[in-house]
């Protein structure tokens, strides 16, 4: 099966189930959320995914993990942010994170997508914190929404900007595959290094 037939058949759930990971289950530092989302607007300019059920797929997602990532960090407060490093977990990431959050207080939910590393941990700063729920979920949309909004269409500008991309699809998707775990690789191998330090 190839990347696009792939995609066809698995799109809109595999869509909505990395989106809730990458926030629900704090493990986003590897998913590539971003080139996620950009390659979802090229596909859509190709007709193999629609606009309606792709962005209710992204929209759905992200929204679900947010909310799980929120509900985690009330329940389990600072506890959360306590875990040793892991290949799933980075402290240093988590303190980019605190001081974002500190920095933008309750707007860190709506400008937060922006930024990978952020993205992530971002509702579970806000359940610690005990950010109002209702506060949270207007300024989780509004991001949401705005996030899905630069990134598909960029995707999509990109997919009707270039003649006859149908040709190289699937080698446009899969350049973009290895770019979106670029990010990942590079952090098992520095904590590869730093284990074998200790």
């Amino acid at each position: 099966m190839d990347i696009v037939s792939f995609l066809q058949t698995f799109g809109y759930v595999g869509i909505t189930s990395l989106l809730i990971a990458e926030t629900g289950l704090l493990v986003g530092f590897f998913l590539p959320g971003d080139t996620l989302l950009f390659a979802i607007g090229i596909l859509i300019s190709q007709n193999i995914f629609t606009f309606p059920v792709a962005i209710f797929s992204i929209v759905a997602g992200a929204l679900i993990g947010d909310m799980l990532g929120y509900i985690i960090g009330r329940v389990a407060g600072p506890r959360v942010f306590s875990r040793k490093d892991s290949l799933f977990f980075d402290s240093a990431h988590i303190e980019t994170t605190r001081e974002f959050y500190k920095k933008y207080g309750s707007f860190a939910a709506l400008i937060g997508h922006f930024f990978p590393i952020v993205r992530t941990a971002v509702p579970a700063f806000a359940g610690v914190g005990r950010m109002s729920f209702l506060s949270f979920f207007l300024y989780d949309v509004v991001g949401i929404a705005t996030w899905t909004a630069c990134f598909v269409f960029l995707g999509y500008f990109f997919g009707t900007s270039i003649p006859n991309l149908d040709r190289y699809l699937e080698k446009v998707l899969l350049g973009l595959l290895i770019l979106s775990l670029v990010p990942g690789f590079v952090h098992v191998l520095i904590h590869k290094l730093k284990s074998n330090k200790t």
